[in-house]
């Protein structure tokens, strides 16, 4: 269970550390482009400075592992800087693992702005729907989760959350809201099926070919879709409480 007590120590300092002493994570999925999005950042860091300290851990050698923060510190690096401002935690090796990844499906749940036990169904369970369906039961919502791969589903039993295969889907189900953490493109029509008329559906992952929904299903259907990416401060805090 993603929520079970740890030690990690939350007590965090801010400083500024010089980029050579920063490593990465080992094994973090978080990946950085240097695309367009990556020139404007660093042209708005070249303008503003760094608004949000990145988040370290103390290896204890007289380096540190980021946590969260990797465009920003990217940015940083094309921008010639050669400190950035950075939050010190101690953090364990789970909490620093799901820290930022938890904290992006924090923002999600806050941002689909739901009632207390609606019904909410996550398309797709590989590691960040597995956390966003625990994130979202957390917050008090009735969680279903589906995937087309039966070892997933039952990853999700394991936890207490009702899941199921694609194909043991109910006709009859109709969620308040449906979270897209999959990223087929096959997966919006699959949303669209399943969330009530009158809902919402939040889209939290790339697909492929870029389609999107359906214009006359969102307006005869009166749906709200809406996206979520990256976290805020207090996301994050939030996250560190959840861990």
């Amino acid at each position: 269970d993603l929520f079970e007590p740890t030690h990690g120590d939350y007590i965090g300092r801010v400083e500024k550390v010089e980029l050579s002493r920063i490593k990465e994570f080992k094994g973090h999925p978080f990946k950085v482009k240097d695309d367009e999005e990556m020139d404007r950042l660093v042209e708005s860091i070249k303008e503003n400075g760094i608004l949000n300290p990145i988040i370290l851990r103390d290896k204890g050698d007289k380096t540190f592992e980021i946590v969260s923060g990797h465009r920003r510190k990217r940015a940083a690096e094309l921008a010639d800087m050669d400190t950035i401002p950075s939050i010190v935690r101690n953090l364990t090796d789970e909490e620093a693992s799901f820290y930022e990844p938890l904290g992006c499906c924090v923002r999600a749940v806050k941002r689909a702005s739901l009632r207390e036990s609606s019904t909410v169904l996550v398309i797709g369970l590989g590691s960040i729907g597995i956390i966003m369906a625990q994130a979202l039961k957390a917050y008090g919502m009735n969680v279903i989760g589906c995937d087309l791969i039966l070892s997933r589903v039952q990853i999700l039993r394991n936890l207490g959350i009702e899941a199921f295969t694609l194909n043991e889907m109910c006709e009859s189900i109709k969620a308040d809201a449906v979270f897209m953490t999959s990223g087929s493109d096959k997966a919006i029509e699959t949303a669209l099926k399943f969330v009530r008329d009158g809902g919402k559906i939040l889209v939290f992952s790339s697909t492929p070919q870029n389609f999107g929904y359906a214009n006359n299903e969102i307006y005869y259907r009166e749906l709200t879709v809406l996206g979520s990416y990256s976290p805020s401060p207090k996301d994050l805090k939030d996250s560190l409480e959840l861990l």
